[in-house]
């Protein structure tokens, strides 16, 4: 889908604003570089903190699988911070 598109369906499917999620996280330095798409991500707004994460698909991927691996990355942050995981929209 051209990137416009991409973007109306994505704002038609889910019930909340991304953020920052998915979008290139990186460094520039005098002789180098790195950039990398960020499928792990949160946000503090208060005393509530979201959690956002993804998976990297590919042809060969299953889809069953590749959810489980994305609720396994939610639940190593909430168990750093002691939390219950709560239920992702899917």
């Amino acid at each position: 889908h051209p990137r416009s598109e991409a973007l109306e369906e994505i704002r038609a499917l889910e019930p909340f604003d991304r953020g920052w999620y998915a979008g290139p996280v990186g460094w520039i330095g005098a002789d180098a570089s790195e950039f990398a798409v960020g499928i792990r991500s949160g946000l503090v707004r208060g005393q509530k903190l979201a959690l956002f994460s993804g998976a990297g698909l590919v042809a060969g991927s299953v889809p069953d699988e590749e959810w489980a691996e994305t609720e396994q990355k939610i639940a190593d942050f909430t168990g750093m911070f002691g939390l219950e995981q709560g239920h992702a929209a899917r």
